[in-house]
């Protein structure tokens, strides 16, 4: 994908989604301890952006194709935001 053809919230969802891949290889070799934070932490990271997006009226069909995730792992997400009072803009083109 080429950054400048996205809105800058869509390339936070690549970004995270790629550190996420990438660092997973990695906390392998640490301890169980080392992995499980390591990973919770970047999964964090990925729904903090994916909800960035959606906040932004990104559709949450593309943050799923952003992220590599399923539609309902974004859209479980959305939905807890959504309990917290978050708000979506007009969706984004």
């Amino acid at each position: 994908m080429k950054d400048t053809l996205l809105p800058a919230v869509r390339v936070a969802v690549c970004q995270a989604a790629d550190r996420l891949d990438t660092d997973a290889v990695a906390l392998t070799a640490g301890s169980a301890q080392a992995l499980d934070v390591g990973l919770n932490t970047r999964v964090q990271d990925l729904r903090q952006a994916a909800v960035a997006a959606w906040r932004a009226g990104v559709p949450a069909a593309l943050i799923a194709r952003d992220a590599r995730l399923d539609l309902a792992t974004i859209s479980g997400w959305i939905d807890l935001e959504k309990q917290e009072g978050g708000e979506p803009k007009t969706p984004a083109r």
